[in-house]
């Protein structure tokens, strides 16, 4: 059963998910656990890159000489030629899924530390009743731990791999039968279990950037093989997609967060339209237990004294205070924030 809310750890510059209405899905390379997506084969065998050059040097040579060929010889060069292999079904894999990674903790320390740059950066609380995460260009699943790796025959997962991204790429309902199919090979080992995490998932040709993934994949940059190996995976390229900021409930401040990006968060919860309807709370250390207590995010939290007395009889400002250039750095401060309107305007 999907929870009503799932969190997403972030770095305070990811600031900008929220000023744009973008968030980043990621292509599978880029995700935590490199055995993600890495079963075992039980039936795989390894393609020889010499076999293709040499049989066909040696069908060509047969050729030449007697000018006759079985037909049981092109059949067979044929399947070693077409044959899948585990790097074949992974290539597939990273050019076509794109994942959001969420969680049902935002009160994991390690995570705070681990995602959310050592307690300095937020939590996006999401609602999951809201439609992006259930049409059906998406798909959204727990991801399961276990002690050994997901065991797969080559065809059968690649025929699995080529469905799902199949009916996520044309809209359609991804039918019960998958789930399980899907949870058991989208899975990680026990050491992740503290994550509690959850998978949105959906294909490259959703993100909004698509075109540029398409140009990056046909690129090859020469240079160091680290470079050669990025430009030829395309890990690169950041896929975005919009992000309803209706579908986000709650922002929640890490004990850390330097003063100024709670501030930009204050005014922007505070005085923007597209934003109001988001609840703005910080962490703050629990007194006697290895704890986080969240409290709201107050005028007497973010603004100076002069800037206080204004916000509380704005309606009395005097004509001195109309030239205070203190207070009209502060009026400006609130117009840019309150003027944002994010890409797409997608609420």
């Amino acid at each position: 059963m999907i929870p009503n809310e799932l969190y997403k750890y972030v770095a305070g510059e990811r600031i900008d998910i929220l000023l744009n209405g973008q968030i980043r899905f990621s292509q599978p390379s880029a995700w935590n656990d490199p055995f993600e997506l890495r079963p075992f084969y039980e039936d795989h065998k390894h393609k020889n890159p010499f076999f293709e050059l040499n049989r066909l040097g040696k069908l060509i040579k047969q050729i030449q000489e007697s000018n006759e060929i079985s037909k049981e010889e092109i059949e067979e060069y044929e399947r070693e030629r077409k044959r899948i292999t585990k790097e074949d079904i992974y290539s597939f894999i990273h050019k076509n899924i794109i994942g959001l990674s969420l969680t049902e903790d935002k009160d994991n320390l390690l995570m705070w530390a681990h995602y959310a740059a050592n307690h300095s950066g937020f939590v996006i609380e999401f609602d999951t009743n809201h439609n992006f995460f259930h049409n059906d260009n998406k798909h959204l699943f727990k991801v399961t731990c276990d002690e050994s790796r997901p065991q797969v025959k080559t065809g059968e997962f690649a025929s699995l791999i080529t469905d799902l991204v199949g009916l996520i790429k044309e809209d359609k309902k991804i039918p019960q039968k998958y789930f399980n199919k899907i949870s058991k090979v989208f899975r990680k080992s026990n050491d992740w279990e503290y994550e509690k995490e959850w998978r949105l998932i959906t294909t490259t040709d959703k993100a909004l950037n698509y075109n540029k993934f398409i140009d990056d994949m046909n690129v090859i940059h020469i240079g160091k093989d680290s470079e050669l190996n990025r430009g030829f995976l395309g890990n690169d390229y950041i896929a975005l997609l919009n992000i309803p900021l209706s579908a986000i409930k709650t922002i929640y401040c890490g004990k850390r967060m330097i003063q100024s990006t709670i501030r930009k968060l204050f005014f922007l919860t505070k005085y923007n339209q597209y934003y109001s309807h988001i609840k703005l709370l910080r962490a703050e250390l629990d007194e006697k237990l290895y704890e986080l207590n969240y409290k709201e995010v107050t005028d007497y939290d973010i603004l100076k004294v002069a800037e206080f007395k204004y916000e509380h009889n704005r309606n009395k400002m005097s004509l001195k205070n109309k030239f205070d250039p203190f207070l009209r750095k502060y009026k400006n401060e609130i117009n840019k924030y309150k003027k944002i309107k994010p890409v797409g305007n997608k609420v």
